[in-house]
């Protein structure tokens, strides 16, 4: 195959050492649930279970630690941090906090095509999809409009409060009656958002993220 000078198909990925390579494998791992909230094991295993050795293996823990998706201990034993109250309390603090930000700043500069993305998204979602891939379409629909506010430095903390937040929803199931109103407030937020109304978007994402954090708190016990 040929292709015109001067032009690639596709960047090709970064190389990634294998410190890297166990950071981003162990990280989806807890964000998807795969290792559980709370589950003990041990950096042995989880280099057996990636076919490394022990050096890269700590290092991607330690990275996690830092990321606070793990807590290490002086016995080589690996926690996987347990989903908490005041956890998903803060994260929804900042996440609210900088959401309502972007989506002002995106307002101002989302180009006349983005600001019709939002409201495609919502047309073209599926009815029946499962869980997953509804929490799929529910970051598709977040991020189309918090990316727009065209400062990378807030997109890629968003970026990394969602996978955070992404982690409670994906082992929380929302109630069917919570989906349908967020079906209704994402409607709003898409109308709010192609209009260019920031006033009215933020009031919607700050109504809309209470909304979200009640519904988890709900599902997780007092005592967590």
């Amino acid at each position: 195959m040929t292709h015109a000078t001067g032009s690639m198909p596709y960047a090709p990925e970064p190389l990634r050492t294998k410190a890297e390579h166990a950071y981003h494998e162990l990280r989806a791992r807890i964000l998807t649930g795969e290792l559980a909230p709370g589950a003990i094991v041990s950096s042995e295993y989880l280099a057996a279970e990636l076919g490394l050795s022990a050096t890269p293996i700590r290092e991607a823990l330690r990275r996690l630690a830092a990321d606070d998706l793990v807590v290490l201990s002086a016995h080589r034993d690996v926690r996987i941090k347990p989903l908490s109250r005041a956890e998903i309390t803060g994260l929804y603090a900042v996440l609210c906090t900088l959401d309502t930000m972007a989506a002002s700043l995106a307002c101002q500069h989302a180009t006349d095509d983005e600001l019709a993305i939002p409201g495609a998204l919502l047309d073209r979602a599926r009815g029946d999809a499962g869980h997953r891939e509804q929490l799929m379409e529910n970051r598709a629909f977040h991020r189309s409009i918090y990316s727009r506010s065209g400062n990378e430095v807030l997109n890629r903390l968003l970026d990394s409060l969602w996978d955070r937040t992404d982690r409670y929803r994906l082992l929380l199931l929302q109630p069917r009656h919570r989906a349908k109103e967020a079906e209704r407030e994402h409607a709003e937020m898409a109308r709010a958002f192609a209009d260019r109304d920031a006033d009215r978007l933020s009031s919607l994402l700050e109504s809309h993220t209470a909304g979200s954090l009640d519904m988890l708190l709900a599902q997780l016990p007092p005592s967590a």
